[in-house]
């Protein structure tokens, strides 16, 4: 599958490279496969978009695929939009999405259009960088990290990209810790090792009280803190790290 299968549903040619199409969800939705640079998918994201979309009756945005040079021929590979694509492959319904198509494009060129489509939210180094042991290490590690945090913590979890005390964002924080890694140089950071100290770390927020009032924190905030004994979110703990 390429582009040109898609001629009858073109709504408009950009370049010689770049294309927006209007297809059925179901035609596509399976022979598209996942950027090898995508964060993991985070499947609360998933059922909730799928919600979305149930009650809205409605596919919002746009699906961003690449026919890439470097892989293999007539296979499309989504960059941006995988959590709205699996969303779509819970649901029987078959919906009409938009799906933007860059073919015969290199990894680069792809790159940088999705930094491009994500200038408004931050985007982790490692996801730039070329696979190997240590960089697939990071990453596997600290989405490993997070899922426990998520486990641990439910009512802490948001979705918002401005997501306030004492909550956090799975894609911000992966950004951040992975980034921080990286700054590091710590590849072959261990994923218990870390764990246990980002664990401490809420342990000595939860005592400090000179904390809770340099940081101004509101009765709300420190009864959330309290209710689910989860004090890690009320500033950036990552600074408060030490290896």
């Amino acid at each position: 599958m390429n582009c040109i299968n898609f001629s009858k549903n073109i709504l408009h040619k950009i370049n010689s490279k770049e294309s927006l199409y209007l297809v059925n969800s179901k035609v596509i939705e399976s022979h598209i496969h996942p950027w090898k640079y995508n964060r993991p998918v985070d499947k609360n994201r998933v059922v909730a978009i799928a919600e979305y979309i149930c009650n809205k009756d409605f596919v919002d945005g746009i699906i961003y695929c690449a026919n890439i040079v470097e892989e293999y021929d007539n296979v499309l590979y989504c960059f941006d939009g995988l959590h709205r694509l699996n969303a779509l492959k819970s649901i029987d319904k078959n919906y009409k999405i938009f799906l933007y198509i860059l073919d015969g494009v290199t990894h680069e060129y792809v790159k940088e259009k999705f930094i491009a489509l994500n200038q408004s939210a931050p985007v982790a180094d490692i996801y730039m960088l070329n696979s190997n042991n240590h960089i697939d290490n990071i990453k596997a590690i600290v989405h490993n990290i997070i899922t426990y945090l998520k486990i641990q913590f439910p009512n802490h979890i948001s979705n918002s990209k401005n997501c306030k005390k004492p909550n956090f964002n799975y894609n911000i924080l992966f950004n951040e810790l992975c980034n921080y890694l990286l700054e590091s140089g710590l590849v072959n950071i261990n994923y218990q090792e870390l764990l246990d100290k980002i664990m401490k770390i809420n342990i000595v927020y939860k005592y400090n009280n000179e904390l809770h009032i340099k940081l101004k924190l509101s009765s709300i905030v420190l009864n959330k803190c309290k209710k689910n004994n989860c004090y890690l979110f009320i500033k950036n703990f990552i600074e408060d790290i030490q290896l």
